[in-house]
């Protein structure tokens, strides 16, 4: 009797144990799983040092891996550039995530634009991989559409793709005059008076009037009060 209540309580034991470890292993497998299934969105790095990538990512239990550095004149040196995985894709945890760092943007000499035609400033600026940025345009003494002024100055060392602004001549300033009234004056004053602003007779004609003195003026084209510049044809007509 006492034997088969001890061969009942052994087998009850023993199915307990079994039970138990069913249990126990099934439970790890399940920690196991869900464990080694967590995922993350990846974030974005990119415009943040190694050392704050490396804060970011130790909380969600991922690690950072440096590529390469690359020149970028988009992120300041020593920030990340690039990452693989990409943002927001989903990555499991204790895996990498791969960057490239900028080393800034690769430098170049700026080359001296000063009294260069905008066209052929904008082809030599090809060959140092810059370009034309802003233009802006005066009044001045070069010819038109030749350069005054530029930034960063010649000399300078800029990022290579960078922008270059320049400030442009649109030509000398044309003064404009009130034509007067010459009528009765006389030609060699008129002349005189002319020269002195820059403004041509071109042309002279004589004629005859009686009792009016030898060289006075007696027509005029443009008439009085018409606005005039230089290169406007001015005509008169003068007593021989």
């Amino acid at each position: 009797m006492k034997n088969k209540i001890l061969k009942k309580l052994l087998k009850f034991s023993l199915w307990t144990s079994l039970y138990i470890l069913i249990f126990l292993f099934s439970a790890f497998i399940t920690m196991f799983m869900l464990i080694k299934g967590e995922t993350y969105r990846v974030p974005d790095l990119r415009g943040k040092t190694e050392e704050e990538a490396i804060k970011i990512l130790t909380k969600k239990e991922l690690y950072l891996k440096k590529r390469r550095e690359v020149f970028s004149i988009d992120y300041p040196e020593g920030t990340i550039v690039n990452q693989y995985p990409a943002p927001g894709e989903k990555i499991k945890k204790r895996h990498f995530i791969i960057v490239d760092i900028s080393s800034g943007g690769e430098r170049v000499k700026v080359p001296d634009l000063i009294q260069k035609n905008l066209k052929a400033a904008q082809m030599e600026l090809e060959q140092y991989a810059l370009k034309i940025k802003r233009i802006s345009s005066i009044h001045y003494k070069f010819q038109s559409q030749d350069i005054i002024a530029q930034n960063p100055p010649p000399g300078a060392e800029t990022f290579k793709k960078s922008g270059i602004d320049v400030l442009v001549s649109s030509g000398p300033r044309t003064l404009s005059y009130i034509m007067p009234d010459l009528i009765g004056k006389n030609i060699a004053d008129v002349l005189t008076i002319f020269d002195k602003y820059g403004l041509k007779i071109e042309g002279i004609r004589e004629v005859q009037y009686e009792g009016i003195p030898r060289g006075t003026i007696v027509r005029q084209t443009p008439l009085s009060g018409y606005k005039i510049k230089r290169g406007n044809i001015i005509i008169l007509d003068v007593v021989k």
